[in-house]
């Protein structure tokens, strides 16, 4: 099992949902599965369920990218097949399909004809852009939810702000004043409070990290 971390990044692709697909090489049968995941506990809790779904295959080869907004980290293991035959080429193909955020395994059942490394290589590698392929790709934004309070003499100074940081504006309630609730590109989020701060009187924002699909 082998893993690396790098940069961090605020907008991603990641499969556009849950997607299983069968495919055959020469006698042996290759199962496909994926999903997105937040992080490498949601990661690492889809390979157990199907390791344990699974548990009558010759292999369960996995690999997952995780990370935006960051740092991002990759695993991948052979599980039993030899070094770099399956997990390597299947973290190969999320890395050449720019993908974040999601996770394939690809189960083998043997069918008693060997392939050779350099069989493995390409029936785990056509396994998972088969997965990919059939799931499709979605684009995804982390976004960060900010709540402003302001009088309403100001709104149309704060509906001003938020257009030019783009931010989605999901909510407004009016009452002796106007309360707002929008989300904004993680990574402009303090520049949009500091903005916010000197013309509304509250400027909040959220723990949670909603991730938007943006297309």
């Amino acid at each position: 099992m082998n893993g690396v971390q790098s940069k961090r990044s605020y907008s991603y692709k990641t499969l556009a949902r849950p997607h299983s697909t069968k495919m055959t090489v020469e006698r042996s049968e290759f199962i496909a599965h994926g999903d997105t995941v937040m992080d490498a506990d949601e990661a690492r809790a889809y390979i157990a369920s199907v390791q344990q779904e699974y548990r009558d295959a010759t292999h369960n080869c996995w690999a997952y990218r995780t990370g935006a907004p960051g740092p991002e980290i990759e695993y991948f293991s052979d599980a039993g097949e030899p070094s770099g035959s399956a997990g390597r080429p299947i973290l190969s193909v999320i890395r050449a399909n720019d993908l974040r955020n999601c996770v394939i395994v690809v189960t083998r059942y043997f069918g008693g004809r060997k392939l050779g490394i350099p069989g493995l290589i390409k029936a785990y590698s056509t396994a998972a852009q088969q997965l990919i392929d059939e799931a499709g790709i979605k684009d995804c934004v982390v976004a960060r939810r900010v709540r402003a309070i302001c009088q309403y003499s100001r709104l149309g100074q704060v509906d001003h702000v938020l257009r030019s940081f783009d931010a989605l504006v999901e909510d407004r309630v009016f009452t002796d004043r106007v309360e707002l609730t929008a989300c904004v590109e993680a990574g402009q989020c303090d520049q949009l409070v500091d903005s916010l701060t000197n013309i509304c009187d509250e400027v909040t924002v959220d723990d949670d990290q909603p991730h938007l699909i943006s297309d």
